[in-house]
């Protein structure tokens, strides 16, 4: 609960609230006797935001001479700000830089690669 003690103000900006959360908001009014019934509750999303962290522990592990396993845990869960619905890998090699889009709960991934075409397959 927080006063507002301007008695001209019928606008308030809230701030600083933490994202992915629903919140309840009731409004009272108060004089110098006390205070009045609260509004309705209203509830309020705050929607998701950009994760504010990377993955975790990321390890590569060489598997063959052609072979990577990257295996990775997620952000923290107070960063995460949304549901995951995915991972960017990126990486580069003397073909070209190369990007792909990792979607699901994904925990593995194994990169596999030769000096002319890239393969990919998600374990």
């Amino acid at each position: 609960m927080q006063n507002l003690s301007e008695a001209s103000l019928t606008q308030y900006e809230l701030d600083n609230l933490n994202k992915h959360r629903r919140y309840e908001i009731r409004m009272s009014v108060y004089n110098a006797v006390g205070e009045g019934p609260t509004s309705s509750p209203q509830e309020v999303f705050v929607g998701e935001a950009v994760p504010t962290a990377a993955p975790q522990n990321v390890v590569i592990q060489t598997i063959t001479a052609t072979q990577l396993d990257i295996t990775w845990e997620p952000p923290p869960p107070e960063t995460q700000n949304g549901d995951i619905q995915g991972y960017k890998r990126h990486f580069g090699c003397h073909c070209g830089k190369q990007d792909i889009e990792l979607k699901g709960p994904l925990i593995t991934v194994v990169v596999y690669f030769s000096s002319q075409v890239n393969f990919y397959a998600v374990a």
